[in-house]
């Protein structure tokens, strides 16, 4: 039964060993990797894709041997650390496995794409990329497979090399028999090209990968991120091989700054001797741009933010358009409806009664209590004073002169005309004309009492979930550094260097600014975290964010959330809402997250 188990298709709940699958994170050509799971802690496991002895003229066991071998000997922080391996099923005959670091987060290009980076953050990351690969050539390890795939990027920002299955190693006998070491077409330098070509046909030749090489495969990673706004759905990639350089990173975009444009020119180069000397030349270099602090460096990202989709942002307006109207007026309709309801139940109840109208009790009921108070109108026609109301008690909106009905069949003389705002007795007498000066106030004043006398007979109103889920107190010291408090409020923009009021915003992780700040935490920080649906039917989404980054580049844990209510369109993994919204900064979460 073991023995026909497909290492490419290893079914969720599988124990490999005792390491439990998950599920599966994608395949290569050397091997498939897992998601696996052992005493609550979650790693990455990459599963050979034969055995020792399955005569693999690709050489896939011994691949990822010397892949284990390169993990054993690297040490750095950006390169995944490998934890365990063996066989399985059998300790001798069995397909190899390891056990390595598990990176939540995006691959280089997944990462373009959410976080429209900005051309400082490209070379952040880019110059901790370049520090790991640098550390791998002073070992005399050389990656043969750089590309945005085999660089992850993690929730806190972070980048990560993986995949060491092309990796030539100096230690062991070389496994590239002839030809062109395993790598990627698009990343292959144009001196690996012109060997292949000329020694198509020579069975014995080898080609020497050097340093050289992987400057070269950087290179194009770096002019994607530039050029291309869709590197993981652009079905063809601008060409960047052949025998002429391809044009500038600026003259394609001019967002691009010139400094970076032409330093990805340099790694561009078709002759190998004019890239950089060294991986960690390069490194050097890139650390510069990284200090500069300019608008087109730090504010503007590469490429703005996309409406929705690249395959539907062309329709998506027209249909965003006459969905949102449609939807407008169904919420119109009901709230008509609605309302018409009320004010028929008000109007029902106080005609139901005797004709003679029934005075108020002397002490105020429950609607009264809770209803602000205006003060009372004169039962003359004395003028009435002019005070204020209260700070604490704000009263109805002032309506136009609201006539009276007598109270008592006694009461006779000239209408009394209120000066103030309606107050509970007045919506409890007859209503005014239907269309006169009053009858706005009247409805006002009635829904309001409509609402206290639906609370009073027992109505329940909305179940509020209490907050049941506390911060980590290094939130609450991050709080402190930054100077703010929770409460505070502050002003997000979803998709930064997106202009217009509506935007569609992407579910899962979400890298939204800063555009209104509170204290420290000022305009311009970025808030990493995640968007989640909560309720389809009205269009609503919360966005919970759990790491902020100052202009500065420091980073703070934090726990701040923020809204999309009741916009009602969602649509392909997205929801449409206005571009700025106020967030709030908590020191617990307002609502349990798993459980909407």
């Amino acid at each position: 039964m073991r023995a026909r188990l497909d290492p490419d298709n290893l079914p969720a709940g599988e124990m490999v060993d005792s390491w439990r699958v998950v599920r599966r994170l994608g395949g290569g050509a050397y091997g498939t990797t897992y998601l696996v799971e052992k005493g609550g802690d979650f790693f990455a496991m990459k599963v050979a894709r034969h055995r020792e002895q399955s005569g693999d003229e690709r050489l896939t066991d011994e691949r990822t041997l010397r892949e284990l071998s390169c993990l054993l000997a690297l040490r750095h922080r950006h390169i995944a650390r490998v934890w365990a391996h063996g066989r399985w099923p059998h300790p001798t005959e069995g397909f190899l496995y390891l056990v390595m670091d598990y990176v939540e987060g995006y691959t280089l290009s997944q990462w373009k794409e959410a976080v429209c980076p900005t051309p400082h953050e490209v070379v952040v990351l880019l110059e901790k990329v370049m520090g790991a690969v640098a550390h791998m050539h002073g070992l005399g390890i050389l990656h043969r497979d750089l590309k945005p795939d085999n660089l992850l990027v993690g929730k806190d920002g972070e980048p990560v090399v993986v995949d060491y299955g092309a990796a030539h190693f100096p230690v062991g006998p070389p496994l590239t028999k002839r030809g062109l070491p395993p790598g990627t077409p698009r990343y292959t330098s144009p001196e690996a090209t012109r060997f292949d070509l000329a020694h198509r046909h020579d069975k014995t030749a080898r080609y020497q990968y050097t340093v050289p090489d992987e400057l070269y495969a950087l290179g194009v990673t770096l002019y994607d991120l530039l050029t291309d706004p869709w590197p993981c759905t652009r079905p063809e990639p601008l060409p960047v091989g052949g025998s002429n350089p391809p044009d500038y990173a600026h003259e394609v975009n001019e967002r691009v700054p010139v400094a970076l444009s032409l330093f990805t020119a340099k790694l561009l180069e078709r002759d190998p001797n004019k890239r950089p000397e060294s991986m960690e030349k390069a490194r050097r270099q890139v650390a510069e741009f990284a200090s500069l602090a300019g608008e087109d460096w730090v504010k503007r990202p590469v490429h703005p933010p996309p409406p929705l989709t690249p395959a539907s942002s062309r329709q998506a307006p027209a249909r965003s358009l006459l969905e949102r109207l449609r939807e407008r007026w169904r919420l119109a309709l009901g709230a008509g409806v609605g309302l018409g309801v009320v004010l028929a139940g008000v109007y029902l109840a106080l005609h139901a009664a005797a004709p003679e109208p029934v005075p108020l009790p002397a002490s105020p009921s429950v609607a009264e209590k809770a209803l602000p108070r205006a003060p009372a109108a004169p039962s003359s026609g004395t003028p009435t004073p002019s005070g204020l109301a209260p700070a604490d008690a704000p009263t109805l909106e002032p309506a136009p002169a609201l006539a009276l009905p007598p109270t008592s069949p006694q009461e006779k003389g000239p209408t009394v005309k209120a000066r103030s705002a309606p107050t509970l007795s007045s919506c409890l007498q007859q209503a005014p004309p239907r269309g006169s000066p009053a009858w706005r106030a009247w409805c006002q004043c009635a829904g309001i009492v409509g609402t206290l006398a639906a609370l009073q007979a027992g109505c329940t109103g909305p179940q509020v979930r209490p907050a049941s889920e506390p911060c980590p107190q290094e939130v609450l010291d991050a709080y402190a550094e930054l100077e703010t408090r929770p409460g505070h409020a502050i002003r997000v923009q979803w998709n930064r260097g997106q202009e217009g009021e509506m935007v569609w915003v992407k579910f899962g992780p979400l890298t939204s600014v800063v555009s209104q700040g509170s204290d420290k935490l000022t305009e311009g920080s970025l808030l990493f975290g995640e968007l989640k649906l909560v309720d389809p039917k009205e269009g609503t989404a919360r966005a919970r964010f759990t790491l902020a980054q100052l202009p500065n580049g420091k980073k703070y844990p934090v726990c701040i959330e923020a809204l999309i209510q009741n916009y009602g369109h969602v649509k392909e993994g997205a929801i449409e809402g206005p571009n700025n919204v106020t967030g709030a900064i908590w020191e617990r979460w307002r609502k349990t997250w798993d459980s909407e």
